[in-house]
């Protein structure tokens, strides 16, 4: 990647380091520090190339554009070459089009690849720009596509507050960055790890094992690690182009490493348009880097850290144009990072199981674990007669007093999430009620040769089931399409045969593999199943839901 991090000194309380760095020596240990003068920036790949007419001039020279003209393309008519090196966007109006977003005085880029938000469509307020410099090739940090653009949103995703689970590292374990965020597209979430850091010292990150230990059950975790250096290094990831997280009470995460590397603690950013520089698609113009967050501890164990959003803070300088007043960052997310905070020492840390928190909400049952924001995150088309209120109905009626209440507060999330994922598998994500084969026409293809075959969340299925659980559901035994036809029953089956068959037992023995056996192992189970993806399928979506809870799977998967 080419270079995109460049330097300034001069009479900033607070030197801009590496842009999409977010380090900040006010704010890491109260000691300034200082970047080359007049030089090209570290890159995001190590490779030490800087673009070609790159150096800012410390004394007021111009940004050159990655093309090599002074200025910024199409940028807007400020002065170029201000004091102190500050990039080519400090006119009072540089473009046109904007549209102030959500009171904050965030103003929204409408021009084309290059263009900025008139000041004016906000007052006073930072611009975020819609697009990039021309040329840059860094990680998505305020990139707006070009529909994005025209319709004046930029991108911006709002979370539901329905997948708590932001990364928790169990993809396929890659050596280097990028690494893909491993539960994309929820709530609009999209990106990937990236590292930055000062091309002259020796970094790595990876997903590597965790070592024993790490948050309950996780197998994987991200490992950065390096040398001493400069200007510091940082591991992000960009959440989507603009990411709203007030959904969310605040975010944590499982942290260990080893302190004695040199740096004992580090730095959990949220980098956001009035802190990130405008070369990556900020509003920054001077100040920049002093991002919104939280210095931790590196502890030698593995240990939880939870950070409400009011928590983060920033600790220097001003930035211009100015953060607004009361500006709330969990709004406007670009990326979050973990950063080096004494870049003149090595560090060594594993980060996993990123989660969203929802604050103490009690977890005693299944109304209490399962919110509904989850639910409809989960199931955005479910039939009328899977509605939440009906699940939660049915688990206290016919869950026997131990359903989803069994154990301790983890136990009971996972039992819930195995239930899901269950009958996720079992009626195409809550879109069906009878067994397709079998409806409306009774054909060879049906599970079985008379009028019993699978319905409701667990598709009952066999005369001998519906018979078994008539004494709880009155008139299914004589007339099976009841459990098709009554919200009750769709979901109350389901938990019947839950607790009735075994399955309640086996997730409390961690054997979600042994829930599949039962519901269906017939044909997904033993060494020749005539269904060869569906007990794969099955485990996958337990894990979902178990994300979606902030927690992972555990136990046997496999049946």
């Amino acid at each position: 990647m080419t270079s995109v991090g460049r330097f300034t000194r001069g009479a900033l309380a607070c030197l801009a380091w590496l842009s999409l760095l977010g380090a900040s020596a006010c704010i890491v240990n109260g000691s300034a520090g200082e970047g080359p003068s007049g030089t090209g920036a570290g890159n995001a790949t190590g490779s030490g190339a800087a673009p070609s007419g790159g150096a800012r001039n410390s004394s007021g020279g111009s940004l050159g554009n990655p093309q090599g003209g002074s200025g910024i393309a199409s940028g807007g008519v400020g002065n170029v070459g201000t004091s102190g090196g500050n990039p080519g966007f400090a006119g009072s109006n540089p473009g046109s089009g904007g549209m102030s977003v959500g009171g904050s005085g965030v103003v929204i880029g409408g021009g084309g690849a290059s263009s900025m938000a008139g000041a004016s469509a906000g007052g006073s307020g930072p611009v975020m720009m819609c697009g990039w410099t021309p040329g840059y090739t860094g990680p998505l940090l305020g990139r707006c596509d070009a529909a994005s653009c025209s319709n004046g949103q930029c991108g911006i995703a709002v979370g539901k507050g329905g997948f708590l689970t932001l990364d928790d590292f169990e993809g396929p374990q890659v050596s280097a960055p990028p690494i893909a965020l491993h539960w994309p597209a929820r709530d609009g979430r999209v990106g990937s790890w990236q590292k930055f850091a000062d091309p002259s010292t020796t970094t790595n990150v990876a997903l590597a094992a965790t070592g024993g230990g790490g948050s309950p059950d996780s197998k994987q975790a991200l490992h950065f690690s390096g040398t001493a250096g400069p200007w510091g290094a940082s591991t992000a990831l960009p959440v989507g182009t603009c990411y709203d997280a007030s959904a969310y009470d605040g975010i944590s995460f499982w942290i260990k490493g080893n302190a004695g590397a040199g740096n004992p603690t580090v730095k959990f950013n949220l980098q956001t348009p009035p802190t990130e520089p405008t070369i990556s698609g900020g509003a920054c113009t001077a100040g920049c880097s002093d991002h919104f967050g939280e210095i931790v501890n590196v502890p030698a164990t593995w240990t939880q850290v939870k950070i409400p959003w009011a928590d983060l803070k920033r600790g220097c300088t001003a930035t211009t144009p100015p953060v607004p007043t009361n500006f709330e960052p969990q709004k406007m997310i670009l990326s979050i990072s973990f950063q080096q905070v004494d870049p003149t020492k090595a560090f060594d840390y594993y980060i996993d199981d990123i989660t969203f928190d929802i604050g103490n909400k009690p977890a005693d049952n299944l109304g209490e674990i399962l919110t509904q924001p989850i639910f409809n995150e989960m199931f955005k088309t479910a039939l009328p007669i899977f509605s939440y209120s009906g699940l939660v109905s049915a688990a206290s009626s016919y869950g026997q007093g131990t359903f989803a209440q069994d154990g301790a507060a983890l136990d009971r999330k996972q039992e819930v999430a195995a239930f899901l994922g269950q009958i996720a598998h079992e009626t195409g994500s809550l879109t069906i009620v009878r067994e397709a084969a079998c409806y409306p026409t009774h054909t060879a293809a049906c599970t079985t040769s008379d009028n019993y075959y699978g319905r409701g969340a667990i598709q009952l299925t066999y005369s001998a089931n519906y018979s078994a659980a008539n004494s709880v559901f009155p008139g299914i035994g004589s007339d099976p399409d009841q459990v098709a036809t009554n919200t009750a029953y769709a979901f109350g089956t389901g938990i019947w045969f839950w607790m009735n068959k075994g399955c309640h037992g086996q997730i409390q023995a961690q054997n979600f593999g042994g829930t599949t056996n039962i519901i269906n192992g017939g044909l997904e189970c033993g060494g020749a199943p005539s269904n060869t993806t569906g007990a794969a399928d099955r485990a996958n979506l337990y894990s979902q839901f178990c994300a979606a809870f902030g927690i992972n799977a555990r136990g046997t998967l496999g049946c």
